[in-house]
C-alpha cells in the first residue's frame, strides 16, 4: 500500500505548525495600526477644537462667510474623528452608526448656525480705544522674563516713523532699565549736580467693544522745535485676556530740551473678519479733554541715537 504524501523540509522531515507566531504578528499589526488611528484622531480632534473655536469668535463679526468657513472644516474633522473611531474600536453594524453620528453631527451645527445671532446688512460692532498717559521715573525695574515698549522721542525716529524699542528682561533675574551703559550721563556744568533720575511717561491703551482689533495705528504729534507727525503702532487687542491692554513707555532722547506733544482723538484700526480699516474715536479720562505730552529733559544721551538734529 503506498504511503500517502506528507508535508515535509528540506531535509525530509516534518515542519510543525506555527500559529502562535502567526498571532503574534497580526497582533502587532493591529497595534500598529489602532496607534496610527489614536495619532490621527487626536490631530483631527484639534482641528476641530480649533477651527470651531475660530468659529464662535468669528461669528459675532461681520465676516458670516468665515465663520460658516471655519465651521465647514470643524464638520469634516468631526466627520473623520467619527469614522475612525467607530472602525478603531472595531463596532458592529460600524456603517449605520457612522451614518447616524454624521446625521446627528450635521444637525447639531446646522442649528447651532440657524441660532447664531446674525448681524444686519450695514451694521457694525461698536469699537472705540481709550488711552490713558501718566508720568513715569526712570530707571525702572522690569521684572524677570518680560518686555516693555519704548518709544524714543527722538528726531531720527520721529522722522523714519521707527518702530517701538522692545526691551526684555532675562529669564531668571530682573534688570535694571536703561542701564549706565545705554544711557551715558552728559559732562556736567560747573556748579551742576548728576540726578540719576529722570522723568518719562508711561501710557496704556484699552478697547471697548467687543471685536478683535489689529494693526492700530494711533497718531501722535510731538514737537521740539516744530510738530513732528509720529503714528504709533499697537499690538492687537481683544476684550479680555493677555492682550485686552497695550502698555507703552515715552522717553525723551535728547538731553536737556524738553518735548511736548499731543495724542489725536482718532485711530484707524482694523477688526478682525472686516475688509476695510475703521476710523475710531479715542476717549481720555474724564478729566482730561485732550492727552497732552510732556517729556522733561535729562542729564543723559544715548549712544546708539546720536545727537538731536532739529
Amino acid at each position: 500500500m503506498d504511503e500517502l504524501p506528507r508535508p515535509a523540509g528540506s531535509s525530509g522531515e516534518m515542519v510543525p505548525h506555527q500559529p502562535q507566531i502567526e498571532i503574534t504578528q497580526q497582533q502587532k499589526a493591529n497595534t500598529a495600526w489602532k496607534t496610527a488611528l489614536v495619532l490621527v484622531g487626536s490631530g483631527l480632534l484639534q482641528v476641530a477644537a480649533t477651527f470651531f473655536s475660530n468659529y464662535l469668535q468669528a461669528r459675532g463679526y461681520l465676516s458670516v462667510d468665515l465663520a460658516r468657513f471655519f465651521l465647514a472644516v470643524s464638520w469634516f474633522a468631526i466627520s473623520a474623528l467619527i469614522i475612525i473611531g467607530v472602525k478603531a474600536f472595531g463596532l458592529k453594524h460600524s456603517g449605520l452608526i457612522i451614518t447616524a453620528g454624521v446625521i446627528i453631527l450635521t444637525a447639531t451645527l446646522f442649528s447651532l448656525e440657524m441660532w447664531a445671532p446674525k448681524l444686519k446688512p450695514g451694521q457694525l460692532s461698536a469699537v472705540a480705544l481709550y488711552v490713558d498717559c501718566d508720568f513715569q521715573g526712570f530707571p525702572i525695574r522690569i521684572p524677570p522674563s518680560t518686555t516693555i515698549h519704548v518709544l524714543m522721542v527722538h528726531p531720527r525716529i520721529l522722522k523714519r516713523n521707527d518702530e517701538l524699542w522692545d526691551v526684555t528682561s532675562p529669564d531668571d533675574k530682573a534688570r535694571i532699565w536703561p542701564s549706565e551703559q545705554e544711557a551715558i550721563a552728559r559732562p556736567l556744568n560747573v556748579g551742576e549736580r548728576l540726578y540719576k533720575a529722570f522723568s518719562g511717561m508711561k501710557c496704556t491703551v484699552k478697547k471697548y467693544g467687543d471685536p478683535t482689533v489689529d494693526n492700530i495705528v494711533i497718531p501722535i504729534s510731538l514737537n521740539y522745535y516744530r510738530s513732528r507727525p509720529y503714528n504709533l503702532v499697537v499690538d492687537p487687542l481683544t476684550s479680555n485676556g493677555n492682550f485686552s491692554e497695550f502698555v507703552f513707555y515715552l522717553v525723551n532722547a535728547c538731553g536737556y530740551t524738553a518735548a511736548v506733544g499731543q495724542i489725536s482723538t482718532t485711530a484707524s484700526v482694523h477688526v478682525l473678519g472686516e475688509r476695510d480699516r475703521r476710523i475710531v474715536s479715542i476717549t481720555f479720562p474724564a478729566r482730561k479733554l485732550y492727552l497732552n505730552l510732556f517729556l522733561p529733559g535729562s542729564q543723559y544721551s544715548w549712544p546708539n541715537l546720536g545727537g538731536c538734529s532739529f
